[in-house]
């Protein structure tokens, strides 16, 4: 059995965009997966759960009140550490990470150091090229022909950019 470790800000019972694409990959996926899944602290939920066939660590505090400046460092810290006991105590094959939080340079530093590929998922045009390109990263999935585009401006080869479109799911018919 493989074991991934999924980063996303929100997952359900919170909703969204991140939050339905990846409980619906989650749910979907037909191979023999270990799904770890880092998100936000979402009050009323345990923190360690089970969901669609993953285990999630809501770990990630919401600080909308303090400045971006110090809620930054401290998310890196966070998934920083949440990921190293989760690559060493469930041997994590693969890290697949949302792009659009700067706290994903832990996670970055995380495969480094294990030498784990790390996925970067470009939902939304507001990811920071420069973090993405931190870590043993294989490709980088892209969800729009702008997003391959900011990916290729900031030195990533087309031939390592996959593109997985937005697919509605049935509720939004």
């Amino acid at each position: 059995m493989e074991s991934v470790l999924l980063f996303t800000q929100i997952y359900p019972p919170q909703q969204g965009g991140a939050a339905t694409f990846y409980s619906n990959l989650i749910r979907t996926v037909q191979e023999d997966i270990d799904f770890h899944v880092i998100c936000e602290y979402e009050p009323g939920q345990r923190v360690i759960d089970e969901r669609d066939g993953a285990t999630l660590y809501r770990v990630l505090p919401k600080f909308e009140w303090l400045p971006r400046i110090i809620q930054a460092p401290v998310e890196v810290l966070i998934l920083l550490f949440v990921s190293l006991v989760l690559v060493i105590r469930k041997q994590v094959d693969l890290i697949h990470s949302h792009a659009s939080r700067s706290s994903i340079v832990g996670l970055a530093a995380t495969a480094t150091i294990f030498k784990i590929p790390i996925i970067y998922d470009c939902r939304d045009i507001g990811f920071r090229p420069q973090v993405v390109k931190a870590g043993p990263t294989k490709v980088w999935f892209s969800c729009a022909s702008n997003i391959d585009k900011k990916l290729e401006r900031n030195g990533i080869p087309e031939e390592r950019i996959i593109r997985l479109p937005v697919v509605n799911p049935e509720y939004v018919k």
